[in-house]
């Protein structure tokens, strides 16, 4: 079955296989107001975490480590282990354990593979492979291929409207070394990561063109992002 882009698809429980439905997880709760999404591009690190002290934030992969976040969103599954017992050879994998052990919100992983098994503090949610828009997060959500354009789906499914990303950069610095905020991944190269994120433009092209004739706004808070499917405005102006 196609799902044409310019058009709203709700998605309804009863098309995917049943799943438990965690009592941690909000349905809506939160419609008609903004929320922040914090992404894991250099530029965040220009950004005062007060700014977002006023709004929902979900936090993209290590950005569980900042200040003031909400909920989490991830779909590597290496990420999750390391965070409940893998290697610790680096500083960065401790401070990233000790924060995923004290946060009290919910973490939501993307459930890419249905064999993979996670502990009850995190909140699985359904995969839909086609592009589609949910407005139900135990139904599922759209993933694509990068957990920054799935965090996206991810708010619109706990029902926000008006979405902030900070730190989408999709790109590196301009020194041509940093990828990220904090200190990176194990036996990442600054060239092979920004091949890799150039190829994630298309996730969010496809998001562009579903949220087309609807009401909810996504808003690219970086002016220097490589990201130009939704309107670029500068911090101050909206929080």
């Amino acid at each position: 079955m196609g799902y044409p882009n310019n058009r709203l698809i709700r998605i309804s429980r009863h098309t995917l296989d049943p799943l438990p439905t965690p009592e941690m997880v909000p349905r809506n709760s939160q419609k008609n107001q903004s929320c922040v999404i914090l992404g894991g591009g250099p530029s965040l690190k220009l950004v005062n975490p007060s700014v977002w002290k006023e709004y929902f934030t979900i936090g993209v992969n290590k950005a569980l480590m900042l200040p003031n976040v909400n909920a989490m969103y991830f779909m590597d599954r290496r990420l999750y282990d390391m965070c409940i017992g893998g290697h610790t050879d680096e500083y960065e994998d401790r401070e990233m354990k000790a924060a995923w052990k004290s946060f009290t919100g919910p973490k939501y992983v993307l459930r890419t593979n249905k064999s993979l098994k996670f502990n009850s503090d995190v909140v699985v949610v359904p995969r839909y492979v086609k592009p589609v828009i949910s407005y139900d997060v135990n139904a599922g959500i759209y993933g694509a291929t990068n957990s920054g354009a799935g965090a996206i789906m991810l708010a619109i499914a706990l029902g926000y409207t008006k979405i902030n990303l900070l730190g989408y950069d999709l790109n590196i610095a301009i020194d041509g070394k940093t990828t990220h905020w904090h200190k990176g991944y194990l036996r990442q190269v600054a060239s092979q990561t920004k091949k890799k994120l150039h190829n994630f433009k298309n996730d969010f092209q496809k998001i562009e063109d579903l949220l087309k004739g609807s009401d909810i706004e996504v808003f690219n808070l970086n002016l220097n992002s490589e990201i130009n499917n939704f309107p670029k405005i500068r911090i101050d102006s909206v929080l």
